[in-house]
């Protein structure tokens, strides 16, 4: 369910931000993935959490400035699906 909720806001962002897809702070493959596993472990409980995740490290590195403007605007909607994944585990 994360997954799908997660899914949804990644298509939000692409359109209302015309984010390209391997710039997308919820890509499917590899960030939300893995952050979805380190949720359910209860390692993913901040921002500073996720932003540490090697995945999204590595997409920061490349896009930074874009994924930036994405968590100003969306990181607080997306971090609540990861906190809940962590409460339900």
């Amino acid at each position: 369910m994360a997954e799908d909720r997660l899914r949804d806001l990644r298509d939000k962002i692409g359109r209302e931000m015309g984010v390209r897809p391997w710039q997308n702070i919820c890509m499917t493959q590899p960030i939300v993935r893995q952050a979805l596993w380190h949720a359910n472990r209860g390692k993913v409980d901040t921002l500073d959490d996720w932003r540490h995740l090697p995945a999204v490290y590595e997409k920061y590195t490349e896009h930074g400035e874009s994924m930036k403007r994405q968590v100003e605007r969306y990181g607080e909607e997306m971090m609540s699906i990861y906190r809940r994944v962590e409460r339900s585990s």
